[in-house]
């Protein structure tokens, strides 16, 4: 089972990952976690957020790695937790692309590669950032701006696909994606 979590910034994937690998290792049930592709990407020297100037190579190298998660899950039996995943990519470039700081080759391709590569995701999390504070964690945008242009991208592609929505506290959601994964084992 491929599973994804996408969301704009600060909407609590990472802290909803943490918890569900507990539950998983508690239930022993066999997943592996790979982390968020942004965050990867900038340790070997791209630039992330709203920063920088080579958002045209960052948006291409983002979902490049997206796509490589989908061909690693291709390739190995088992069951798959991704922080973030193609739509993320693809939102983040359209905000880019928005700013002129994308070319229209890249966001075609962006866009080109969702559509054929989306419906690999057994199970897309979008977690609602309503509620949810803007904290800063050394890596992410605090730019309340470019949070909110954000949700709007992330609303007009979750009119076109499909996710299942986390709302409410941290405990609400977490109990939404134990029931969903236990009836999937």
């Amino acid at each position: 089972m491929l599973i994804a979590f996408t969301g704009p910034q600060s909407s609590g994937k990472s802290t909803l990952i943490d918890l569900l690998k507990d539950y998983t290792d508690k239930q022993h049930f066999d997943v592996v976690y790979i982390g968020s592709s942004t965050r990867s990407l900038k340790a070997k020297g791209y630039t992330i957020n709203n920063i920088g100037e080579t958002f045209n190579e960052t948006q291409n190298a983002v979902v490049r790695n997206h796509l490589d998660n989908i061909k690693y899950y291709d390739k190995h039996s088992g069951n798959i937790v991704l922080d973030r995943c193609l739509l993320d990519g693809v939102v983040y470039t359209r905000y880019f692309y928005n700013q002129g700081k994308v070319s229209d080759t890249i966001m075609n391709h962006s866009e080109q590669v969702l559509k054929s590569y989306y419906s690999a995701y057994d199970i897309v999390f979008y977690l609602d950032p309503a509620g949810v504070p803007l904290v800063a964690d050394n890596e992410r945008s605090t730019d309340i701006t470019f949070r909110k242009d954000i949700i709007e991208i992330f609303n007009e592609y979750l009119l076109e696909y499909k996710t299942t929505k986390l709302t409410g506290t941290i405990d609400n959601r977490l109990d939404i994606i134990k029931n969903i994964i236990s009836n999937c084992r």
